[in-house]
Formats: C-alpha cells, structure tokens, sequence
C-alpha cells in the first residue's frame, strides 16, 4: 500500500554509500515534493474543515470546485487553533474584537468573516514546490512563514494568529486555478497571498477578482496585475517586468555601453516570457531598434530543454553582446 516513489525515496536514505544518500535535508525534500500530487497531498497546512463544497457555487461561478481534495498535513510549525473551527457558525460565535474590515458596532459585509476568527486569520498560497521552478515556491513560503512567525510571536494582529495553507501547483495554470477554487470555497480563507508564476496569474488573477478575493503580493511583474484603474482587489509588492527589463536595457546601453541592437532576449515560451520581451522590445525602440531585428529564443516551461535555444545564440554570436534573462 505504500506508494513506489516514496518506497524509493526510503531505500535512497538507507544506502551505504554516502554518496548514494540524499546530499541534503533539501534535497530529500524535493524528492518527497516530487511524489506529493501522487499521495495527495499537496497541502502543508493543517486540516481545516471544508464549508463551501456542499453548498452553492461562488457569488461568482466563475469556475465548479470539480476535484479531487488532497488530504492535509500538518505543517509542524504555528500551532493549529482547531477548536474555533469546529465551533457554531459564525453568527452563534462572533469574535471577541471586530473582524478587520468592519465597523465599530462589529457588523460585517461580503466576505469579512471569511479566514477571520477570534484566534486566528487565515491566509492561502497557491504556489511551485514540486518540478524546475519549485526553489521560487520554496523559498516564498520560507520567507512568509518567517514573516507570520515574527508577526504572531509579538501577539499577532488585535490578538490574532496569522495561519498560512499552502497548496502546490506545479508552476501549472491549470493546477493554480483549482487551488484557487480550494482555497476560498473549501479552506475559506481571508486573502491568497504571495503566489508565484505568470502563467498562473493569467487564471488566478481573474477568479480573484471575481470573486471579491484578496490577491496581494504575488512573485510576478506581470502587466495583467497592473491594469489602469487598478483592480479592486489585487496588491501589488514588487517591480513590473516593464520596469526591471526597462533598467535593464538602460544599464546595458548607458552604463556598460552595449549596442542596443546587440541585446538579445532568452525567455520561457508562455505569458510570463511574453511580458518581459514586450518590456525589453519597448525599451529598445527608444533606440532605433525594431521588434522584429531582436534575436529572441527561449524555451518551454518546466523544462531544461535550452539546446536549440543556446545554439540560436551560437550562430549570432558576433551580433549578441547581452542577454536579457
């Protein structure tokens, strides 16, 4: 009954040679993540109990939570406040301070008591931990469990524990948006905070926005994020990719002086390469440079499949003086 990948997770541990171990604690957490959609389960948090999956679809109804639930974990660092979970509902067991978002007579509208309780609040991640871009997920959770952890050991906000549920999807759009799905309709929580990925945006983004859902700080300079007027709902935390290849070019042409026409683009072939070459391509007809005449290669996502990509650059190698990665 136990799963093959995680058999041969256990008889890599047990190898004599040292060699043939797992080199690091990281490393055998990334072959566990590997076999963590086969086991289901994608989540690290703890259980938290399902509302939304018996009744109506969304205000929305934007998209069915149609899938298959991953079984939770335990996530063996801030500590669990169950017992609100499994209390009356909310009307029956209102919160000793008012839910952020209300007004002082402790009324609450639209989705203010959702995530929000008297212990805690709870937030969601749709993230990469498994496959080629799961450092970028990894190290995002690290940083915002760091965060939390610092927030609720000076008492937390109006003496609520900050809680994070932490979904994977594989750096697949596909994957995000039904995490989505279960992270307001099962896990019903405050805001999603801090996913990671373009592509993902592409769907996450709209069914955050239709559905009235918190979407802040995601790791994506995508122009979808940025729209003008801003959506409702969506924070931005970081630089658009207009902006980090637009200083990029800059500091290629006016700072190390390389022809513009000798700057060429290496990007992944989906939305989030899209962006940053339309960054670059901007910049660059500042300079007399046509969108046309740039060398652009690039390669498919979730893969290291970089050879045509490399050559492509051998064969203008007299013309190429930078790479905008």
């Amino acid at each position: 009954s136990v799963a093959p990948g995680l058999v041969r997770i256990v008889r890599r541990c047990l190898e004599k040679q040292r060699g043939e171990r797992f080199q690091s604690a990281r490393d055998l957490a990334f072959a566990l993540e590997s076999i963590a959609d086969d086991l289901k389960r994608n989540s690290d948090s703890w259980p938290t109990p399902a509302h939304g999956l018996d009744s109506a679809t969304s205000s929305s109804g934007v998209v069915p939570a149609v899938f298959d639930t991953p079984v939770a974990e335990s996530s063996g660092g801030l500590e669990p406040n169950l017992g609100s979970r499994e209390s009356p509902p909310a009307a029956a067991n209102a919160p000793s301070t008012p839910p952020m978002g209300s007004d002082v007579s402790g009324a609450t509208s639209g989705s203010t008591d959702r995530g929000v309780s008297t212990g805690r609040i709870l937030f969601g991640t749709t993230t990469a931990r498994s496959g080629p871009n799961r450092d970028l997920g990894l190290n995002m959770v690290e940083g915002m469990r760091t965060s939390f952890a610092a927030v609720n050991a000076a008492g937390g906000i109006h003496g609520r524990k900050l809680d994070l549920v932490v979904l994977n999807d594989g750096y697949e759009p596909e994957r995000a948006l039904k995490n989505m799905v279960e992270l307001l309709e099962e896990r019903e929580v405050f805001a999603v905070v801090g996913n990671v990925g373009t592509p993902t945006a592409r769907v996450t983004v709209p069914y955050a926005v239709a559905n009235n859902l918190l979407f802040f700080g995601a790791e994506t300079g995508a122009s979808l994020l940025r729209k003008d007027p801003p959506e409702r709902y969506v924070f931005n935390y970081r630089a658009s990719y207009a902006d980090e290849t637009a200083a990029i070019v800059d500091y290629f042409v006016e700072i190390k002086g390389v022809p513009a026409e000798g700057i060429a683009v290496f990007g992944q072939k989906d939305d989030y390469g899209d962006d940053g070459f339309r960054g670059v391509a901007r910049r660059l007809r500042r300079q007399g440079v046509k969108q046309d005449d740039i060398i652009r290669v690039g390669y498919e996502r979730n893969t290291v499949d970089v050879d045509e990509a490399v050559e492509t650059i051998q064969q203008h190698r007299d013309r190429v003086s930078a790479i905008v990665m």
